[in-house]
């Protein structure tokens, strides 16, 4: 669903939710178009998949729950094993104390064993298991899982981009970008822009929609200054900060990082910032330690020594930023 214009995807989520007769498996990321079309979950985690009855919303309350419970279990169990390691440890202290018995501190070791081996046997729901002696039990309750076993979350990779350093001159809520009676397109018949009059003022944060063959990706082009002047016909007034720094990440991002598939991803890297438009000193920050520049976006370690073809599409996107 990731290239579907906002038409196409509200006339797909009406299709498919109409539609009772397919089985279809969705992979996208976005939540309330799964919220609203799917019905059942699959989740790939920890080389598993395990199946959810339910939309993306209640696989997510689901999901929660199930982590407060047996992170209560975890810590309960952790609880108990405290105070049965204090009680051992008391009754070994008075063992040695009275008794340098050899076979008292055997029994005693074996008591601690014993009591520290019960702790932890829990059930998903939170419930002992009945612990009983192989002899006392039949062939399908060998079956069962003996502990609960806690999931261990994927760890959360925090982005930092480097703040932007406005230059003297362009206050807070100043224009950056400003057409004027701006017309744009690549033969004079077919035009993108007809006298369009708007600015783009410092800070903004600005959605740009419409449909398909609309022209969104090539006003980006313009704005990012990826569109040649020889590339198309223009009237009217455009005006760019002449300091403005611009980031641009393409929707084809990913797929040109193709072309270097060989390069590790330090050595992509390094080579960005030796030749890209970063500023002075990010260059200097970066270039000196690479590869804890990289871990800021996930992609630090063994990742930084990858070729880049061996990346997944959310590994090679975080490279694209």
């Amino acid at each position: 669903s990731n290239h579907i214009d906002l038409h196409g995807l509200d006339w797909l989520t009406r299709y498919l939710t109409q539609d009772n007769d397919r089985t279809m498996i969705v992979v996208s990321h976005d939540r309330s178009f799964l919220d609203a079309v799917c019905t059942d979950i699959m989740h790939m985690n920890h080389e598993q998949i395990k199946y959810h009855v339910g939309n993306f919303s209640e696989f997510e309350r689901q999901q929660h729950e199930k982590s407060s419970r047996e992170a209560q279990i975890l810590d309960a169990a952790e609880r108990k094993r405290n105070k049965a390691e204090a009680f051992v440890q008391k009754q070994q202290s008075m063992a040695n104390k009275k008794s340098a018995d050899p076979n008292k501190q055997r029994q005693a070791k074996m008591i601690r064993e014993k009591k520290l081996d019960r702790i932890g046997n829990y059930r998903e729901d939170g419930k002992r298991y009945k612990l009983m002696s192989m002899s006392k039990m039949g062939m399908e309750y060998t079956r069962l899982a003996q502990k609960v076993e806690i999931e261990v979350d994927d760890p959360v990779i925090k982005m930092h981009f480097p703040k932007p350093q406005w230059p003297p001159g362009i206050a807070a809520g100043e224009a950056i970008m400003r057409m004027e009676n701006f017309s744009f397109g690549y033969t004079p018949d077919k035009q993108i822009l007809k006298k369009n009059t708007l600015s783009l003022q410092r800070g903004s944060k600005v959605a740009l929609v419409g449909k398909n063959g609309a022209g969104k990706t090539t006003l980006i082009n313009l704005l990012a200054e990826k569109s040649k002047a020889k590339d198309y016909v223009a009237s009217g007034s455009f005006w760019l900060h002449p300091n403005v720094r611009i980031g641009h990440v393409s929707q084809y991002s990913v797929e040109e990082l193709e072309q270097v598939a060989d390069q590790t991803v330090a050595e992509y890297a390094e080579e960005r910032f030796r030749h890209g438009k970063a500023s002075a000193d990010i260059v200097a920050k970066a270039s000196g330690n690479v590869r804890q520049y990289l871990g800021a976006f996930g992609l630090g370690g063994k990742h930084a020594l990858q070729p880049i073809g061996k990346l997944s599409g959310g590994e090679r996107m975080r490279l694209c930023f």
